[in-house]
């Protein structure tokens, strides 16, 4: 073979071995990419798998909380309690007006819950609404409202309100005999307060409220360590509750009746003090008017001198007994008042009334008369003596 002959065989043989080599290579790689390729396949199956399983997970989880907070399983237990519930919310704790809760139809959804239906009927004021609204949805039960009518009742505050609610109850749900909802924790606002301010701060179906009318008080007198007592005197336009209190500084010891406006203090020592009343109605938005009071202290007067008027005439001193008589055994005193110009004819028994000397003739003897005055003493007459001359 020669050289030439020799070197085209070689270049044939490596022609060849590359062609081999190759064909493995590319079967080698094609093997890894089919691997690669099923373990990214199963890998994906598993995501999809482990996917399904953590939505099952919380599928389970949401359905627990459902159940805690559905009503009782048993469908007439549910109704009993749930509309036992409304009615406990807006008669006793918001003290609305006329509330009816009436049991409507329900129905199975699914053969997994009862869709239970109520209706609720009452008359309220706006802040009963929102305070009835709040406690509503912050209860931790499957429930909406479904239909909410309001009715302003003539130029008044009152509401009628009419209203469809829906609840659930799950079938697997517990059958508890009392029904506590925790709060729900699902309100943009934490508290009532938040949600009265902003509702309440414009009535929508009533003219817009007016301040009250708060009298002037004018200034008050008193004396040092003596109580003072005045009232304040308000009115209101629409005839709302209305609230007495201080405003600003309070004078130390000093009380005001939130009802009657009434104000008692006692002050200390002389001197010229200030305090300010407010009064404020229920209206929405409630509205308030104040009023300042000047209260001077000064010592009282002294007492006055007494006059000492002279002794008076006293007619019992011309009141002289004159006779006593005894006929039958009946006694008869005679009592001449010079002054009168009369003369009493008496008997044991009878009353006896001369100017310092009052009383009752108690006996009469020979020659004297017994008096018992007014006063409870005995006093003695003698014949020919004025009453004031008695002994006792």
């Amino acid at each position: 073979m020669t050289k030439r002959e020799k070197t085209l065989a070689l270049m044939i043989g490596a022609l060849l071995l590359i062609l081999v080599g190759w064909s493995a290579v590319s079967r080698i790689t094609a093997a890894f990419d089919m691997r690669h390729a099923s373990i990214d396949r199963l890998t994906g199956e598993i995501a999809d798998k482990e996917l399904i399983l953590d939505r099952g997970a919380r599928a389970a989880r949401k359905i627990g909380e459902f159940e805690q907070a559905s009503l009782p399983g048993d469908p007439a237990l549910a109704r009993s309690l749930y509309q036992g519930w409304l009615l406990q919310v807006a008669k006793e704790k918001i003290d609305m007006d006329g509330v009816n809760v009436g049991s409507l139809p329900s129905r199975p959804v699914a053969d997994v819950y009862y869709q239970h239906a109520f209706s609720l009927n009452c008359q309220g004021d706006l802040q009963q609404l929102s305070e009835f609204l709040y406690e509503f949805y912050n209860a931790g039960l499957l429930h909406r409202i479904s239909r909410l009518h309001i009715k302003p009742l003539g130029t008044s505050k009152v509401l009628a309100l009419s209203m469809t609610v829906e609840a659930l109850s799950m079938n697997n749900a517990p059958n508890e005999t009392e029904l506590s909802p925790p709060r729900a924790n699902r309100l943009a606002e934490a508290d009532l307060e938040s949600y009265l301010t902003s509702i309440l701060n414009r009535n929508k179906f009533a003219p817009a409220n007016k301040p009250p009318q708060l009298a002037s008080l004018g200034t008050q007198r008193g004396n040092p360590n003596r109580s003072i007592r005045f009232q304040a005197k308000a009115s209101d336009p629409e005839n709302d509750s209305l609230r007495f209190e201080f405003d600003g500084d309070v004078l130390e010891g000093a009380k005001i009746d939130p009802r009657s406006g009434e104000v008692t203090w006692t002050p200390p020592a002389n001197g010229e003090y200030q305090v300010s009343i407010r009064v404020t109605d229920n209206g929405m938005p409630a509205r308030s008017a104040t009023a300042d009071v000047t209260i001077y202290v000064e010592d009282p007067p002294p007492p006055p001198v007494p006059t000492v008027e002279p002794p008076g005439f006293d007619p019992a001193t011309q009141a002289v007994v004159t006779g006593i008589t005894d006929a039958f055994g009946q006694r008869k005193l005679f009592i001449t008042v010079r002054t009168e110009g009369v003369i009493l004819k008496l008997r044991e028994g009878d009353a006896v009334d001369v100017g310092t000397v009052k009383g009752t003739i108690k006996r009469i003897a020979a020659d004297a008369v017994e008096i018992e005055t007014d006063n409870g003493r005995s006093i003695i007459v003698e014949l020919g003596d004025s009453l004031v001359d008695a002994r006792a």
